[in-house]
């Protein structure tokens, strides 16, 4: 994608995932807190139906997933009719 000139796209893909996993953390150490216990139900339910690498797998498919709608329609655009120069295995006589 950098090639491309899309590393803004891919530079906010990271950020949203480490600010998924950060938010899954906060909700935990939040819901310590007197009242605030229905905080850490959904981190405690994905680990619980995907065990501990549940939310970072998650985090990361979303951003992804993400980059891939992006990329899709910039990469098919790429060069798919350009004419290509003359390759590694032409040779010129």
């Amino acid at each position: 994608m950098v090639q491309h000139g899309r590393a803004e796209a891919a530079r906010t893909a990271l950020l949203l995932a480490c600010a998924g996993q950060f938010l899954a953390l906060a909700s935990l150490f939040a819901s310590r807190l007197p009242g605030a216990a229905a905080l850490a139900t959904p981190v405690e339910r994905l680990t619980a139906l995907g065990g501990t690498g549940a939310v970072p797998a998650l985090a990361c498919s979303l951003a992804v997933l993400t980059l891939l709608v992006r990329s899709v329609p910039a990469l098919s655009r790429a060069s798919a009719h350009a004419k290509a120069g003359p390759g590694p295995c032409d040779e010129r006589r």
